[in-house]
């Protein structure tokens, strides 16, 4: 079923509309598909655990929403991956589940979620900046022995 945009006496059908639900069959055709979760210690995994625990019903206490964010970013997600862990295990709430299914529950959509290109990202920055720190100590190493040489 196309839509169709009507407008200036000429009619064009811009996209299909997806009939899926698959966060896969919505994605760009060209990103890569959803990483599993295999790794107990996996960073999405492990936020959903504490949000599971940290839920009274489907709501979250602001006070552990913090933490659950600062443990997010200790973890390496940024604000919006860990909002959106905690949303998804809110969601799974909502829908009826016990916290302690809605990890489970909610592990397809947590999939999703690609942190390890950024952690990638992060470490190659952390290669640059130490590349320049020493770059710099060397340089000053070498003006201070110019200076007492004189």
């Amino acid at each position: 079923m196309d839509h169709v945009i009507e407008g200036l006496g000429h009619t064009r059908r811009p996209w299909p509309v997806p009939l899926a639900r698959d966060p896969v069959a919505l994605a760009p055709t060209g990103s890569a598909a959803p990483e599993p979760i295999v790794d107990p210690v996996d960073p999405r995994w492990v936020l959903a655990l504490h949000t599971a625990k940290g839920l009274q019903g489907a709501l979250l206490d602001p006070g552990k929403r913090q933490r659950l964010l600062r443990l997010g970013r200790v973890l390496g997600l940024t604000p919006f991956e860990a909002n959106l862990v905690i949303a998804i295990i809110q969601d799974q709430a909502r829908r009826g589940l016990a916290p302690a299914q809605c990890p489970t529950a909610g592990q397809q959509q947590l999939e999703v979620i690609r942190p390890a290109d950024r952690l990638a990202a992060r470490q190659r920055c952390r290669r640059r900046t130490s590349a320049w720190v020493l770059a710099a100590a060397l340089l000053l190493e070498v003006l201070w022995l110019l200076s007492w040489w004189r």
